[in-house]
């Protein structure tokens, strides 16, 4: 269930990373904010699906 967490995090954050490229100036703050948020809680739930589940191959980042 975690994983799945991660996992749907992981996609948020890629969007947001591709909106991001096209945002305008005033527009960029809040998808930086937004990514900011995303990634430490994406973050949080590996840390926590590695806790629990050792073996699981989780990506730690949103790098591709």
């Amino acid at each position: 269930m975690l994983d799945l967490r991660a996992k749907e995090l992981l996609d948020r954050w890629r969007e947001l990373e591709r909106q991001l490229e096209q945002a305008r100036a005033d527009q960029r703050a809040a998808l930086i904010a937004e990514i900011e948020r995303i990634r430490d809680e994406h973050r949080t739930v590996v840390e926590h699906v590695m806790e629990s589940e050792p073996g699981l191959d989780l990506p730690a980042t949103g790098e591709t």
